[in-house]
């Protein structure tokens, strides 16, 4: 049986590539919306793809399923428990010989690969897993989804904490040596505790994946408070809907941006649906960076960044080096924002005449001066980190506004009041001050982040702690 994942890095996300190296034949499992990468990873196999599979609703990116079955003749392979996707409800007669809906107990085959389908909901309603064999070699592998992920869990649905656990207790009882092919590796917000690449066993898992230890052994409820902690970022109830409504042909014509003249760049920024997604570092941004722009450099966090910040009705501008334009478009179309108008080059943007343009007043401030204001009541101390890193410590009377939520918070965050943005080192505060920059708050971003508040014996508490004293600085 021929195995190849193809990763998405900003999304830690894999697409798997099953084949029989007899027929030749493969089956795609969980593309992203652009399954450019998957299908030349299937020329470069010399394998055809003659079914798509999908494990489950996606909600950290729009799918790419669809687009699939218009490149390809594929047959479609989609969960009979998921809600039917409108592409296919409004136009069934066209699909209905293309797609087919599988259940718990269903079997098909890829050449000498036998396919077994396990119902897995918890992750979503709907999840399924498959159980490959190919008899000729022996070997079993599992198509996980995000049920098991390697040394974690996939996140929890709401109200299906039970669903999880009875799951993951039926996961378990599949021999120690079949492989487990994870959606997710570590570094994605749809799972946790993910310690290890995508490709394990259950027989690893069983004995070192912790969660699934505690499930083992009927501690269900420790199991589904680790999950409870995860952040569910703002931005997959839209891409659920994406998902869920969008035609077949998702893709716009061709998936590149022009590149703009700096004349034209000017003309967009005063137009009022215009963002501007800037992509710089931070030391460049907050020097220059144009008034309201969102600073989002193309790294693990661009996608909650933008995600959570850009509305889908927004006209997007972004500033790039020119070497990573065509992935800013390529992640931009993973969450569904097709209303790019275009970019304009780090070089090009350089030399914009600096009256000509508003640049942002997001600030930076020491750990000396925050702790001053901090002492007198006079800010509010803002932890964008995650729910887990909140749990281990934090600055004493602060809130806990996750990056990848701001926008649900926005009615709780006071505007009298100067906003201290903290995150673990800085990075993830700059983002969320240009955000609510933007929106008319006034913040700055904590230089070198919690670290160093903590190393200097300032004010912190933990959930199960008190208040822990402070020191002066």
């Amino acid at each position: 049986m021929i195995i190849r994942r193809v990763t998405e890095p900003l999304l830690n996300q894999n697409c798997w590539i099953i084949a029989c190296p007899r027929t030749r034949q493969a089956l795609l499992v969980d593309p992203v919306r652009d399954p450019s990468a998957c299908m030349a990873a299937a020329a470069a196999l010399q394998v055809k793809v003659v079914r798509v599979l999908e494990t489950h609703t996606p909600a950290d990116y729009v799918s790419g399923v669809s687009e699939v079955l218009v490149r390809t003749a594929a047959t479609a392979l989609l969960s009979a428990t998921e809600p039917k996707p409108n592409w296919y409800t409004e136009r069934a007669d066209r699909w209905r010989e293309r797609v087919q809906f599988l259940s718990d107990g269903d079997t098909f085959r890829i050449g000498d690969v036998e396919c077994g389908v396990m119902g897995s909901p918890g992750h979503t309603v709907g999840s399924i897993s498959v159980l490959l064999t190919h008899a000729p070699t022996g070997t079993r592998a599992l198509l996980a989804g995000d049920a098991l992920l390697a040394g974690g869990l996939g996140a929890l649905h709401p109200d299906h904490g039970a669903h999880m656990c009875e799951t993951l207790r039926r996961l378990c009882l599949l021999p120690d040596d079949v492989l487990v092919l994870s959606a997710h590796e570590a570094g994605s917000a749809c799972g946790t505790a993910i310690d290890m690449p995508g490709t394990t066993n259950i027989g690893v898992e069983r004995r070192f994946n912790r969660l699934l230890s505690a499930v083992q052994k009927g501690d269900d409820h420790a199991v589904l408070q680790r999950l409870a902690q995860l952040d569910r970022p703002s931005y997959f109830a839209r891409i659920e809907s994406i998902n869920q409504r969008t035609r077949v042909d998702l893709l716009p014509q061709g998936v590149t941006a022009d590149r703009l003249h700096v004349d034209t760049f000017l003309q967009l920024l005063t137009l009022p649906n215009t963002v501007v997604v800037d992509t710089r570092s931070w030391s460049s941004f907050h020097v220059d960076g144009v008034v309201g722009a969102v600073h989002a450099p193309l790294d693990r966090y661009f996608m909650s960044t933008v995600g959570g910040a850009v509305d889908a009705e927004e006209d997007i501008v972004f500033v790039a080096d020119v070497g990573e334009a065509e992935g800013v478009v390529h992640a931009l179309r993973l969450l569904g924002l097709d209303r790019i108008r275009g970019w304009i080059s780090t070089d090009d943007y350089n030399q914009l005449e600096r009256g000509l343009v508003d640049y942002t007043d997001v600030e930076e401030i020491g750990i000396r001066s925050a702790a001053d204001l901090h002492a007198r009541g006079d800010c509010l101390m803002v932890d964008v980190r995650t729910s887990a890193e909140w749990g281990r410590g934090h600055v004493r009377g602060a809130e806990l506004v996750t990056l990848s939520r701001l926008s649900e918070f926005l009615q709780r965050l006071p505007r009298d009041r100067m906003l201290i943005l903290y995150c673990r080192s800085g990075g993830r505060s700059a983002r969320a001050c240009s955000f609510l920059a933007r929106r008319g708050f006034k913040c700055a971003t904590l230089q070198g982040g919690y670290w160093p508040w903590l190393g200097r014996g300032l004010p912190v508490e933990d959930e199960q702690s008190a208040p822990a004293g402070s020191t002066a600085l």
